[in-house]
């Protein structure tokens, strides 16, 4: 976890302990109320904007490494197939499995 990580998850745990006494003992004052929602805000908002930048910059950072990739291969990839639970490893396919059974067929026939 980087230092910038840290600081915004200490902000939180700090907001979260501030509003306690708002919450739990009453406090209705309005120096303690107006400042505890305008910081309050203003920390959620910088915090949301700053991990929504990380994450852009996280997947800018994928798209080029995929490009790359690409690139290396000299084409673009392969679309990806989805085989069936039951392809898995030592099974056969539904067609497979058909022309078995006709070869069996036509063994006991003979």
């Amino acid at each position: 976890m980087s230092r910038a990580e840290m600081i915004e998850g200490v902000a939180m745990l700090v907001i979260i302990v501030a509003w306690w006494p708002a919450i739990f003992l009453g406090w209705d004052a309005a120096w303690y109320r107006i400042p505890l929602y305008a910081v309050s805000l203003a920390t959620v908002l910088v915090v949301f904007v700053r991990r929504l930048r990380r994450l852009h910059e996280a997947l800018g950072y994928s798209r080029r490494l995929i490009e790359q990739q690409q690139q290396l291969k000299q084409g673009p990839l392969p679309p990806l197939t989805v085989q069936p639970p039951s392809a898995g490893k030592g099974r056969t396919s539904a067609s497979e499995g058909q022309e078995q059974r006709d070869d069996r067929a036509t063994s006991d026939q003979a």
